[in-house]
């Protein structure tokens, strides 16, 4: 699972992305979770994505690197 959840941000109000982003995050949390009851997975892995927007593909190599370290709790 690699949908994370609303970051804190220094601003009195959110943008309208920032709204946007939110929402789509709950749908994706709200059907994932559903999915999960459905279909219990035998491993489910959660890595510390929540820095990262829905759209940061250009950002894939350093999100890589900072969930390297995830590996080593399947051992």
């Amino acid at each position: 699972d690699v949908v994370g959840a609303p970051s804190d941000v220094e601003r009195k109000h959110p943008t309208t992305v920032d709204l946007m982003y939110g929402a789509t995050q709950l749908m994706m949390q709200s059907i994932i979770a559903n999915k999960l009851r459905q279909h219990p997975p035998n491993i489910l892995i959660r890595p510390a994505v929540s820095k990262y927007r829905v759209l940061d593909f250009l950002k894939i190599e350093t999100l890589m690197a900072d969930t390297v370290e995830i590996k080593d709790e399947l051992k």
